[in-house]
């Protein structure tokens, strides 16, 4: 993972590159709950997270709820899985309702569609972007990027109260001046 960070003019542009340079697989692989969440986040020179104002967001599936418990939903950055989707009438609905969302992305073992898949190709880079405000006051910023390995989907280990760890497979911290 290759984080890097610029100010111009009130903003931060963040660009973050991952590369699965020694798999032969598309990563994450093997069972399908498998899931990675690229984080990102700006801190201004007193500690106070930047306002972010463009790029991706970590989607629903990567925890809805408190971020200090690993409920990282709706926060800068980015979600990597194969997303498998219930197709049984009783669960599938046309919007997502809180059900949907407590049942997706669903285990394999079930009747299912692929819905998404966002893994990283053997040999493929992603690149992300992201952008904060930040004024002359809130420097030097500090930017800090971690890639997490998940063994399933947050919303199934807390259902099944899981003590799954959250494995980090990276981490860059930098300071921005």
């Amino acid at each position: 993972m290759e984080t890097k960070g610029n100010v111009l003019d009130d903003t931060l542009r963040v660009s973050v590159a991952i590369t699965n340079a020694t798999a032969g697989h598309h990563v994450p692989t093997d069972q399908p709950m498998r899931n990675l969440i690229l984080l990102v986040k700006a801190t201004n020179v007193r500690g106070k997270t930047l306002t972010y104002t463009g790029g991706g967001k970590i989607p629903y599936w990567g925890g809805q709820g408190d971020p200090a418990e690993g409920n990282y939903e709706g926060l800068p950055g980015k979600g990597f899985a194969k997303i498998l989707e219930e197709r049984n009438p009783q669960y599938v609905s046309s919007s997502k309702s809180e059900l949907q969302k407590q049942i997706s992305p669903s285990p394999q073992w079930r009747i299912i569609n692929i819905q998404q898949d966002n893994r990283i190709p053997a040999l493929a880079t992603d690149i992300s972007g992201y952008a904060f405000q930040v004024r002359s006051e809130d420097l030097p910023v500090t930017l800090k990027t971690e890639l997490i390995y998940r063994l399933t989907f947050k919303n199934w280990a807390t259902m099944k109260k899981w003590d799954l760890k959250d494995i980090i497979l990276a981490r860059n911290i930098s300071t921005i001046r």
